[in-house]
């Protein structure tokens, strides 16, 4: 009796157990059975995903696969009509875990992660933004990860070990070529030999483990590698895209302004993932069970145990997924309200990120981007209402970004636009050549007009068009008015502080980085920082601490130990002219990589000189903080901007260092409007000088000098010694037009006169141009 009562009960706890997985065993068997049917189409389909559509953007991999689609129906291949590559090489719970070790939440991203886990080949990553690079770090640690780049001594005895013991391997930071001891690795060259998998590596068979994977990365944004390469590989392109970095971006600014929003967001998604896994992991318990189950089930004391707590466990999960999944849509709702500030700051990196087609120079990390939009958010106003505070972090991170990078604004002097032809087949500008023909006469007096871009469009295209549109028109017709027109449309639609070029402030450049950030200086004709850079270092009591060496043949080992003795002692290191040695290039590369990733002293700084050159480092310019003294282009902004720039080059103790202080202020001012006005005539090139001379700023700080010493040596002023001093010897040195050296008395003569010491406002004569 007390036997058949506790089967009795056991068989009410099976039943009651299993009826709630009844129904959704059917319906999963149901399923199952209807996705058999097309699992040969979509087995073709996800292949050829994963081995062909890597190395694509988003629209390309969807115009494919759309061409593959119709191309299967047309040969009878069934496949789902709601195919999808990511439901059907993965699950939720895996893509989680992937998002919580770094990988972007676009699907993009996870398409990418798809490919680099399930490929038949080992990935080959194009990783300019390091994204894949610190997800494969995160996601294999518990594997024990060896990283290797082609530069490190000893790598292949690192594969070996890996090989051997199978552990994971990132081959990271590669160029457009391997090492060719690498090949049996790339093309998987394995034999059976006594029934162990054998490969040979540096001419010695060593025993390969299944488990052992490598990976490869790239920093460079549009590789060319060759046959032996990308066939043995599987090309996956890991660009950042615009959807997943705004999501980044989301999460960084709400975790700075909501901490404890963001903070619950995290454990949501940890308990989630963990949550729904565990379900999974129940689920097979209890069916492993019963498979193995012999005899009567009733009779099974571990199965009718299991039962109960899987039935507990089961329906305490489902009851926490349900809380957190709802407190999750409340999560994101009350994140969306940031989504603005991160959409702004996203386009923004992508507008930065294609000016790299400028110029070569011109790269920018994403861990520096990053850091510039965190400290945007905590140094931006603050605000009661969300709305005021997105309108402040965007107009205040916009102008970071803008005064960070306002080096490359000149580049709109050089774009094509069609002429008036091919304006006339642009939407909304159908009808222009009939405008021409019609009223020939007031386009032209728009045209000969000094000043266009102030006057309105002709007949009905002033009402027609926008202010953008309207630069059109002086982009087909007067291509020397567009940086003016292009001036007031920044001025009208952003506020007049973007056009007005900042000052290059190298202190606060120094105070914003860290040791292991190298700072780059981008060259332009006629401007040396080394003056500036030499005063900074007075200034911060580094003038003994300071070594510099200009670059060339022979000088790389010199550097090299300049740079290991300043890691370790503290001091600034200069290496000037870097284009000089571009062939040393790669290794201050992988100096700097140490540099990252060891303990440096806290006062070490190493500084970079170099002209544009295609041929200096991706990773040094991504890594390093770029700074440039290329003169602004814009003529009265320029003048302005040159002013405050020379400004900068004279310490406040030079400014009392001098026994007549007045004077000497004043006929500073003299001197630098005398350097800025020589300087914005050479933008006119043979207009404004019969020849093109090399004025720089080591004639301003030697002119400088002079005037210092010449006011403190004479009571009187010495303007005859003054004017030869610097118009005939600093200046005029350059000089070898008759003509030009005329000029150049001619701007020293209204410069330095008693009239700039002794009347009050003393106004420049106007004959600036």
């Amino acid at each position: 009796a007390e036997l058949l009562k506790l089967k009795l009960e056991r068989a009410a706890t099976l039943v009651d157990c299993l009826s709630g997985e009844r129904q959704r065993w059917e319906d999963t068997v149901t399923d199952l059975d209807r996705r058999f049917d097309f699992l040969p189409g979509d087995c073709l389909l996800a292949t050829a995903f994963v081995s062909y559509l890597g190395p694509f953007v988003t629209n390309y991999r969807e115009d494919m696969m759309s061409i593959w689609q119709a191309e299967a129906v047309n040969l009878e291949v069934v496949y789902s009509r709601d195919f999808n590559v990511i439901n059907f090489l993965s699950d939720p719970t895996t893509i989680r875990e992937w998002n919580i070790q770094g990988l972007p939440a676009d699907s993009f991203s996870t398409e990418n992660g798809i490919i680099v886990t399930h490929g038949s080949r080992w990935p080959l990553v194009i990783d300019p933004q390091c994204q894949a690079q610190k997800w494969i770090k995160a996601m294999e640690a518990k594997n024990h990860l060896e990283v290797i780049d082609l530069g490190m001594k000893g790598y292949m005895g690192v594969v070996e070990k890996a090989v051997l013991m199978g552990l994971p391997v990132l081959l990271q930071n590669i160029l457009e070529t391997i090492d060719p001891s690498l090949n049996p690795v790339l093309g998987k060259a394995i034999v059976k030999q006594g029934g162990m998998n054998l490969i040979k590596l540096d001419d010695k068979m060593v025993t390969y483990n299944d488990n052992f994977k490598f990976f490869i990365t790239t920093k460079l944004t549009n590789p060319h590698y060759p046959p032996e390469i990308s066939t043995k590989t599987t090309l996956v392109n890991f660009a950042v895209k615009e959807q997943g970095l705004e999501a980044q971006l989301l999460g960084i600014v709400v975790r700075k302004e909501k901490p404890q929003l963001e903070e619950q967001k995290d454990l949501l998604v940890t308990t989630i993932a963990k949550g729904k896994r565990t379900l999974l992991e129940l689920e097979s318990e209890l069916l492993r069970l019963l498979n193995e189950t012999r005899g009567s089930l009733l009779e099974d004391a571990e199965l009718f145990n299991t039962l109960q707590t899987s039935k507990a466990i089961s329906e305490a999960v489902k009851k926490s997924l349900e809380v957190s999944e709802k407190t999750e849509v409340q999560i994101d709702t009350a994140r969306e309200g940031y989504r603005p500030c991160a959409k702004r700051a996203a386009i923004l990196f992508f507008v930065l990120n294609d000016m790299g087609r400028i110029d070569p120079m011109y790269q920018f990390a994403l861990d520096s981007y990053i850091l510039l939009f965190i400290n945007s958010i905590n140094r931006s106003p603050k605000a009661v209402h969300l709305n005021e505070r997105i309108a402040a972090l965007n107009e205040y991170h916009t102008y970071s970004v803008y005064n960070s990078n306002i080096f490359l604004l000149a580049w709109l002097n050089e774009l094509a636009w069609d002429n008036v032809t091919e304006l006339d087949k642009l939407p909304g500008f159908h009808g222009v050549i009939d405008s021409f023909e019609q009223y020939a006469r007031d386009w032209y007096n728009w045209y000969i007009n000094t000043e266009p871009e102030s006057l309105p469009l002709i007949g009905e295209w002033e009402g027609v068009c926008n202010e953008f549109q309207k630069m059109l028109f002086v982009r087909s017709l007067r291509q020397d008015r567009v940086s003016f027109s292009i001036t007031n449309f920044i001025v009208n639609q952003l506020g007049p502080q973007f056009v007005e070029p900042p000052v290059l402030d190298i202190k606060a450049v120094l105070e914003e980085s860290v040791p292991q950030t190298p700072l780059i200086f981008v060259l332009s004709p006629g401007v040396d920082p080394t003056g500036a850079l030499i005063q900074l270092a007075e200034v911060s009591d580094m003038t003994s601490n300071f070594q510099s060496i200009s670059l060339g043949q022979g000088q790389a080992p010199i550097a090299t130990k300049l740079i290991q003795t300043g890691a370790k002692e503290g001091h600034w290191v200069f290496l000037a002219n870097c284009h000089l040695s571009l062939s040393w290039m790669p290794k201050l590369d992988k100096i700097i990589e140490l540099l990252q990733s060891g303990e440096v002293h806290s006062k070490f700084r190493i500084w970079l000189s170099s002209s544009p050159a295609p041929e200096f480092p991706i990773s040094i310019l991504q890594a390093g903080i770029k700074m440039t003294t290329e003169p602004p282009k814009v003529l009265y902004f320029g003048l302005k901007a040159n002013l405050k720039r020379l400004y900068q080059l004279i310490t406040e103790d030079q400014f009392v260092s001098c026994q007549y202080p007045e004077k000497y202020k004043k006929l500073l001012f003299g001197l630098c409007f005398f350097h800025s006005i020589l300087l914005e005539r050479k933008k006119f090139q043979q207009l404004g000088w019969n020849v093109v001379y090399s004025f720089n700023d080591s004639d301003f700080l030697v002119s400088e000098n002079l005037l210092t010493i010449y006011l403190n040596e004479y009571q009187d002023t010495p303007w005859d010694a003054l004017k030869y001093l610097i118009a005939g010897v600093s200046y005029g040195g350059h000089v070898t037009d008759d003509w030009d050296r005329r000029l150049l008395g001619t701007y020293i003569n209204q410069y330095f006169c008693e009239d700039a010491l002794n009347v009050a406002y003393f106004r420049y004569p106007h004959i600036i141009l």
